[in-house]
């Protein structure tokens, strides 16, 4: 009855992987600066759709239901500017968590970086903090103001830090969806830019702030 049972599950996962969905160009769409913006509710009809016509129909109804022509060039702005001051090595500020916030929350009301050598205190050196575009003001771990320096942000710093902790702040008149103002703090490794939130209970709040956000953005 085993060998039996072994043998359905290995057809199943054989014939679902020959029937994936070809999405084509669209095919890792849900994981963009756009695709950032579904809701739960959206990512389930997502799930479902299994070609490229279908999926293109579907991200033109999403993109239409934000605003059109105007949504796109927004997060295409954030994205860039994600990409210009969050990203860590080879690893894009855009394809991070802390790219996501800015994303999907937009400019923050200020910005603090801090460099760790060790889950311990903080090095002494600042890392640069030129953050003018992601909007807000801007603080390195020494508490010196970021300024016009279009320096990566995410660049290693001398100390050798092996961690980044960001801090972002938001308000509740930029971003009425997050219900007042708002902070959370990611820490990303220094070396290759991965990050993550620590404490579960801190991540899925943050989870429930995206999908706040992702429900207001749309107009119709």
């Amino acid at each position: 009855m085993r060998l039996h049972a072994t043998a359905v599950l290995a057809l199943t996962l054989s014939a679902a992987s020959l029937f994936a969905a070809d999405l084509g160009k669209y095919k890792d769409w849900d994981q963009s600066p756009q695709g950032y913006f579904m809701t739960a509710a959206e990512r389930t009809q997502w799930s479902a759709v299994a070609n490229e016509a279908d999926a293109q129909k579907f991200v033109a109804d999403f993109i239409a239901k934000r605003g059109g022509e105007k949504f796109t060039k927004e997060v295409a702005l954030r994205a860039q500017n994600a990409d210009k001051y969050l990203s860590i090595g080879k690893l894009k500020g855009s394809q991070t968590m802390r790219g996501k916030v800015v994303i999907l929350f937009g400019p923050p009301a200020g910005m603090q970086v801090n460099d760790r050598k060790g889950r311990g205190g903080y090095v002494s050196s600042p890392s640069s903090a030129a953050v003018s575009d992601l909007g807000g003001s801007a603080s390195a771990s020494s508490g010196e103001r970021g300024g016009g320096d279009s320096q990566t942000m995410g660049a290693t710093s001398s100390s050798g830090a092996a961690f980044k902790d960001f801090t972002f702040s938001f308000s509740r008149a930029s971003v009425p969806a997050l219900g007042g103002d708002y902070s959370v703090t990611i820490e990303a490794d220094a070396a290759s830019g991965k990050d993550r939130i620590r404490d579960r209970k801190k991540a899925a709040e943050l989870d429930e702030k995206f999908e706040a956000v992702a429900k207001a953005s749309i107009k119709q």
